[in-house]
């Protein structure tokens, strides 16, 4: 049975799959939503330290214990959005 794991990147979220790995509990398919994500320069809305904290170590150590992560962007980005012109 597969499991999933919904994870920020922050605190409470990282500490329950850090519990879950202290405590030999199977592996969850953790998913990740990266919000405001500008497409066009490929940069993301979320701040640089915890982006960079987010792909740079936490990812990498997860996937090593055995963990399958997945970040989740939308098809349109918030620049898509904001310049939408409203028709009927």
């Amino acid at each position: 049975m597969l499991y999933f794991q919904s994870w920020s990147g922050g605190k409470d979220s990282t500490a329950s799959i850090i519990l879950e790995h202290i405590h030999s509990l199977p592996p969850s398919k953790i998913i990740m939503s990266e919000v405001m994500f500008d497409k066009k320069r490929n940069i993301s809305g979320e701040l640089p330290e915890h982006i960079e904290w987010v792909h740079g170590t936490a990812v990498p150590l997860f996937r090593s214990w055995g963990y399958e992560v997945e970040i989740l962007r939308a098809d349109k980005d918030y620049l898509d959005l904001f310049f939408h012109t409203i028709e009927k």
